[in-house]
């Protein structure tokens, strides 16, 4: 399949299980600012380092960046958030901000898999169905 196909799957995907995370982040009161978001990112709050991957990647009120992106959905998955697993894995498989590395993208995808995330237990079956 190719690259830019899988990664647009993945974006829609990742956009359905982005639902819910975006509406506990604006009770947080997330949104107000970008730099409302950097601050509580780097107070450790894996809801608003998953957002400041987001906001990293799309380039949203800042230059794109999917370097930085990925360092925050990584610090976002390393404390369990499954959309930020999910979103990791789909990067190291594509090389988004990252070398493209197949065994990281399993790990990741599989550690949301296991917490329900519907986006990474499909990605998972597609890259068992192309032999990935």
């Amino acid at each position: 399949m190719d690259n830019t196909i899988l990664f647009w799957i993945i974006i829609v995907l990742a956009c359905f299980g982005i639902k819910a995370f975006v509406e506990k982040a604006k009770t947080k009161k997330l949104f107000q600012t970008i730099e409302g978001v950097k601050n509580w990112a780097e107070q450790g709050d894996a809801d608003a380092q998953c957002l400041l991957g987001l906001i990293c990647a799309q380039g949203k009120g800042i230059p794109q960046d999917y370097q930085k992106a990925f360092y925050w959905y990584q610090k976002a998955a390393e404390q369990g958030h499954a959309d930020a697993q999910f979103i990791l894995g789909g990067m190291c498989r594509l090389g988004r901000g990252v070398a493209k590395d197949d065994q990281k993208a399993v790990y990741w995808s599989q550690k949301a898999a296991e917490q329900g995330h519907a986006g990474a237990q499909c990605l998972l079956g597609g890259m068992c169905h192309l032999g990935d």
